[in-house]
């Protein structure tokens, strides 16, 4: 690899080879603000029947 090259390669328990090519911020996170929804959606869906339960019982 050249001193310019940007490329960012690791290798994950010997078997698979990610390779990063110019990651922006913006990239990261939009990133992380999907993987944030979608644990909130998990944890509602989760939490759903109690919820549910409470406003019955209200």
């Amino acid at each position: 690899m050249s001193y310019k090259d940007n490329r960012f390669t690791f290798k994950f328990l010997g078997v698979f080879t990610v390779e990063i090519v110019k990651v922006t911020p913006h990239e990261v996170r939009k990133t992380l603000r999907l993987t944030a929804f979608i644990l909130f959606v998990m944890i509602l869906l989760v939490r759903l029947p109690a919820y549910i339960e409470a406003v019955r019982w209200w």
